[in-house]
């Protein structure tokens, strides 16, 4: 699956008020699926560690939890501060 945006899509969306916002948000998700990507790689061998040093299933469980709570949590400040700003492109705040 290719993640991208295409060029052509790009000046269709941008509100010309908000060219550096964009810019930083294609900033920001080239480094999310960089760090997605290596995540799939560390993570099946960090788990076959953890796995092979005896962790019980409930302490597998909080090692992927945790994580995934602050990921989430970070996810609803952002989204708090971008409804404090606007929407960053045309329309979305009508989807």
């Amino acid at each position: 699956m290719a993640w991208s945006v295409p060029p052509v899509e790009i000046p269709r969306l941008i509100d010309g008020s908000k060219v550096g916002r964009f810019q930083i948000l294609i900033f920001i998700l080239g480094w999310s699926l960089g760090v997605g990507r290596i995540g799939s790689i560390v993570g099946p061998v960090l788990g076959g560690e953890l796995i092979r040093g005896n962790w019980s299933n409930a302490d597998l469980f909080l090692a992927v939890a945790i994580p995934a709570a602050l990921s989430a949590l970070v996810l609803l400040v952002m989204v708090l501060v971008a409804g404090k700003t606007g929407p960053m492109v045309k329309g979305a705040a009508a989807h």
